[in-house]
């Protein structure tokens, strides 16, 4: 009888540390979701002002306030201030075009990209979004039947 009461004993101490293990793990798992969720808002965020600020560049360009990467040298060219006078290089300005162009031919893909990423549970971060706001469009299974006949 000693040893089934301490044979007991053992496994309900060993139920005792999984749950906890398991309750300490879910915890864990839960507080990296929330992360994941406000580093996606983040994103979303950047995203939007970097869609803003392409705007604003191309209609500063289009009214002469910036200098177009390939405009001449002429003197009211060289006047206006060039993207690495502003801070930025024509890579980030040639990528947040893209992007915004991506956004605009698909509303809500940024959004989308994000939410996938948490979904899967994987690190929302700015390169995977510009991968994915970059790469063209999965086609949709209605495109896939389509290109296969």
């Amino acid at each position: 009888m000693l040893e089934a009461r301490d044979l007991a004993r053992v496994a309900y101490d060993a139920a005792k540390i999984a749950s906890r293990m398991a309750k300490a793990k879910q915890a864990h798992d839960s507080l990296i979701a929330d992360v994941h969720r406000a580093q996606a808002n983040a994103l979303a965020i950047r995203a939007r002002a970097e869609f803003r600020l392409a705007e604003e560049y191309d209609a500063a360009q289009d009214r002469g306030d910036v200098r177009a990467a390939n405009q001449g040298r002429s003197a009211s060219a060289l006047e206006a201030p060039s993207a690495p006078d502003l801070g930025l290089s024509h890579k980030d300005i040639h990528n947040f075009r893209k992007r915004r162009d991506r956004e605009k031919a698909d509303p809500g893909a940024t959004q989308r990209a994000l939410d996938d990423m948490v979904a899967r549970g994987e690190e929302p971060t700015r390169a995977a979004l510009k991968h994915e706001m970059i790469a063209p469009p999965a086609a949709t299974d209605h495109e896939r039947q389509v290109k296969a006949h």
